[in-house]
């Protein structure tokens, strides 16, 4: 049986059997984006929070000549070891590794704010929270990037196959994914991830839609859709 790692937010972060990192994958055009903006744009010595930092992917795609530093935060102890081991092949010294949820701690000032492919795994309430604690810990005029699941990906199909989709509601991917335990997913279109991000005071400056690969080897074929935002505090 595949084991999931729990996060004390109620997401579920995996690092199973079966399952490939995000170094693995070829960074994608929005990420690669905001990486060449963050490089050109953040003042030397400034901070980044990669929020639900996973093997430390961010890290090791934006690599060491930057002027910026990279808070990696993640709530799977095993997380943040890959977060670490990650900075010592890709990172720089001002780079750091914690464990713990956004919610719980005080981080700030950042300039910039991550959670990337986090959001569709995190209950409402607790979205809304880590969106609220996003607008706490950046400064002013500093940039949230969020990406989550589509409502547009195969996903979805899958499920309404099944019977069970819910549409703007927390679903369970489990039957999907071939497992036994729950696995809760929440699809987005453009208007719904726009609207929760914005009412937590963030102006949206640019969103869209891409593919990445799925982070099962079995699955590794099927590319999921995700919705991007790029935002910026009021």
């Amino acid at each position: 049986m595949t084991t999931l790692a729990q996060g004390p937010n109620g997401s579920k972060y995996v690092f199973a059997p079966g399952t490939y990192g995000l170094r693995d994958r070829p960074v994608t055009p929005p990420l690669r984006m905001i990486i060449d903006f963050c490089t050109s744009n953040l003042p030397e010595g400034s901070q980044y929070i990669d929020v639900g930092a996973a093997d430390g992917h961010l890290v090791s795609k934006a690599g060491s000549l930057r002027p910026f530093r990279i808070l990696c935060v993640d709530p799977s102890r095993t997380a943040v070891e890959a977060c670490r081991e990650a900075i010592k092949l890709y990172g720089t010294a001002m780079d750091g590794a914690i464990q713990g949820v956004l919610t719980g701690m005080q981080l700030g000032p950042a300039d910039a704010i991550g959670m990337w492919r986090v959001p569709h795994s995190l209950r409402d309430k607790v979205r809304h929270a880590n969106f609220a604690a996003a607008h706490r810990t950046v400064v002013k005029g500093g940039h949230f990037f969020v990406a989550a699941k589509s409502n547009n990906d195969w996903e979805v199909d899958a499920l309404k196959g099944l019977g069970k989709y819910k549409p703007g509601k927390v679903n369970d991917l489990g039957p999907v994914l071939g497992l036994d335990e729950e696995f809760p997913c929440r699809f987005f279109s453009e208007e719904e991830l726009s609207q929760s991000v914005a009412e937590h005071g963030f102006k949206i400056l640019r969103c869209g839609e891409f593919e990445d690969e799925n982070g099962w080897e079995r699955l590794r074929s099927r590319y999921n859709k995700y919705r991007y935002l790029w935002a910026q505090k009021i």
